[in-house]
């Protein structure tokens, strides 16, 4: 163990600001994606209202509406990785050693890499095609595909490249025997975690 302690320097130096630098970006990710549905929102009940009220439309409710979902959900991808709030079965793993755990955390970690790997790589490829073919949305609206694709692409790479940082962190902690920190970057959230964070939060929106 004391051989490999220089590793603990190297990632304090590397993965940690890398880490905080990803941590902001994804939080700003998550507001702006908060933004879109909510701007979705507006819309498409404006569009209601004014359909009931003046027989009338605005036109590419839907349309508009669906690309900020898709938008807005790959860019909540890295923010919840970093917050560990994406569904995992964990009961088996409660009843496991520190170092099982550890070792079916790095496993899930690198099933969720996996998986935003494989979407960020098709995707590019609907990207690259939709530039290739200058392609619009076949409706009045007649929207460039390059723009909404090339957001929710963007939303996909960051979640790999967070995904990527966390587990290399992650596995630095384990190899290092601080299971407790590894748990913290890509454990899974015990009962009493999440109430803290719930009272927590309750305290904040209080007034003092």
């Amino acid at each position: 163990m004391a051989a490999l302690s220089f590793l603990r320097p190297v990632a304090a130096r590397l993965l940690d600001p890398l880490l905080a630098a990803i941590r902001r970006v994804s939080l700003y990710c998550a507001w702006a994606g908060g933004a879109i549905f909510f701007a979705a929102a507006l819309l498409v009940t404006f569009e209601v209202f004014i359909r009931k009220l003046l027989s009338m439309s605005v036109g590419g409710a839907d349309e508009l509406s669906g690309y900020g979902f898709a938008i807005a959900t790959t860019f909540a991808f890295s923010y919840a990785a970093l917050e560990r709030t994406h569904i995992r079965v964990d009961t088996p793993r409660n009843y496991c050693s520190a170092p099982v755990q550890a070792l079916l955390d790095v496993l899930a970690a690198l099933l969720l890499l996996a998986y935003f790997a494989l979407l960020m790589t098709y995707g590019w490829r609907v990207v690259t095609d939709t530039w290739d073919l200058g392609a619009h949305s076949n409706t009045s609206l007649r929207t460039p595909l390059i723009f909404p694709q090339a957001a929710w692409w963007l939303g996909l790479l960051l979640s790999v490249v967070t995904s990527s940082l966390l587990l290399m962190r992650a596995l630095v902690h384990i190899v290092l025997g601080e299971l407790d920190e590894s748990n913290a970057l890509i454990g899974t959230r015990g009962l009493e975690e999440e109430i803290s964070e719930e009272l927590r939060s309750l305290e904040q929106r209080l007034p003092p």
